[in-house]
């Protein structure tokens, strides 16, 4: 598969992924760039032609993938967690079983080799994110919640605005 991998972040494992990758003869086409201020995730994401998600244990969230997504890029990412929660596979991005490291490449080169497919996930994760993951959002769904506790508390049965 052609291109070059940029690995954002640090960690633990950085040390033996730097290792496999020089074992693998594969430093010029895989950059790890460690922890990234704010401008230069920007300046990655806009460089990304598609992010990676690959986790293997049920991550709760997943930021990485969302604001991929609100910067119009489209996601490969493991179904575990709470990833399947903002990604819609075959609309805004691939769904990988974790650890499947030929799903994960098969579906990285299908959205390599075709940039209309990209740039249609790409647009439906930025909508996807405007509609669902905003402050706005974030509050209706806290003050729903909360008027549900309210209800259920003083035993009002009445169903929740909103």
């Amino acid at each position: 598969m052609p291109g070059t991998l940029d690995v954002c972040g640090d960690g633990w494992w950085r040390p033996s992924a730097e290792k496999l990758v020089d074992r693998r003869g594969m430093r010029g086409r895989v950059r790890f760039l460690g922890w990234l201020n704010d401008a230069e995730l920007l300046a990655a994401y806009d460089r990304a032609a598609v992010v990676a998600v690959p986790s293997v244990w049920p991550e709760p969230f997943g930021m990485v993938g969302l604001e991929a997504m609100a910067h119009g890029r489209a996601v490969v990412a493991s179904e575990t967690g709470g990833i399947p929660d903002w990604l819609i596979d075959g609309v805004t991005g691939l769904l990988t079983p974790p650890g499947d490291v030929v799903a994960l490449r098969a579906a990285l080169a299908k959205l390599l080799a075709d940039p209309a497919l990209r740039t249609r996930m790409g647009i439906a994760g930025a909508d996807h994110v405007r509609r669902h993951f905003t402050a706005d959002t974030h509050i209706a769904q806290i003050e729903r919640v909360n008027e549900l506790a309210r209800q259920r508390w003083s035993g009002d049965r009445q169903p929740a605005r909103g």
